[in-house]
């Protein structure tokens, strides 16, 4: 699953309009630990629709763009961190990598993508 930190009460769309009126029952396990440890979530960035895109867009929140220049994309699938990361709003984000799901954003908005595996 794309979107692999969800929180009690939010939506969790993973891009996908019919999952708009879903919201998550419990915390993830991810999540959970990060709360333990004193984390406090800020935001959720904007995913592609689906796995294995290489742009972040979607029919939901629409196109994630590149914060250095809007008429290039920040990558996918998991761009709208990547964005967010570069345009220095989030000191960091957790986000799943299936096929390329770190290091293309990473790369697409000049930051560094750590998949520690």
């Amino acid at each position: 699953v794309k979107d692999t930190i969800y929180q009690k009460g939010k939506l969790s769309t993973f891009g996908l309009a019919y999952l708009c009126d879903e919201l998550a029952i419990s915390d993830s396990v991810l999540l959970k630990l990060f709360l333990y440890e004193g984390a406090i979530p800020i935001v959720k960035g904007n995913v592609s629709q689906g796995p294995f895109s290489i742009h972040s867009n979607n029919n939901v929140f629409g196109e994630a763009v590149n914060p250095f220049n809007l008429l290039r994309s920040c990558g996918g699938s998991s761009g709208g961190d990547a964005g967010l990361v570069a345009s220095k709003c989030v000191p960091f984000a957790l986000v799943e990598d299936t096929c390329g799901g770190i290091i293309i954003p990473a790369a697409f908005c000049g930051i560094y993508g750590f998949k520690p595996t």
